[in-house]
């Protein structure tokens, strides 16, 4: 995990004020910016949690403009110097239980899924899982916690 590190507490230009952020401390510019061109369908991987068994729990996510995020759980399993990704479920496809989006959303009980948790097994072997959602202090977006059981396959 990385540190902690204190952005200034000044305002920014649109009047918030900058977070505090974890990994590493920022590295500085050398030479003109490049701008990377992202693109939409990308996922990009967000937290990693150990199963316990050797393998990580990932959640991978992405965001388009007018489409909304999409969220997905995957596998990473050591073989070798690589790891294998194994697919596990996508957040999308899961019942909407009536939650409300400020924003686009192909499924409105979706958002910026940030931070993931494993809080132990269930009596059956599932894992116990934690994600949370961060608004940014966006009015278009919403903090939400997910509670959720995942069925891992064997190792």
């Amino acid at each position: 995990m990385g540190a902690v590190h204190a952005r200034p507490a000044e305002p920014r230009a649109d009047g918030r004020r900058a977070a505090l952020r974890r990994g590493r401390a920022p590295a500085r510019r050398r030479g003109p910016r490049r701008r990377r061109r992202r693109h939409a369908s990308r996922h990009v991987g967000a937290e990693l949690a150990a199963t316990g068994d050797g393998r990580l729990l990932v959640v991978e996510r992405s965001f388009t403009p007018g489409v909304g995020n999409t969220v997905h759980l995957a596998l990473a399993t050591p073989r070798g110097d690589t790891l294998v990704r194994t697919p596990l479920a996508d957040l999308g496809a899961c019942p909407t239980l009536g939650a409300p989006a400020q924003q686009a959303q192909a499924n409105p009980l979706l958002d910026n899924v940030e931070g993931m948790t494993v809080l132990g097994r269930t009596l059956d072997g599932a894992l116990r899982v934690l994600l949370v959602s961060d608004d940014n202090q966006n009015t278009d977006q919403t903090t939400r916690l997910y509670d959720l059981e995942v069925q891992l396959p064997p190792a």
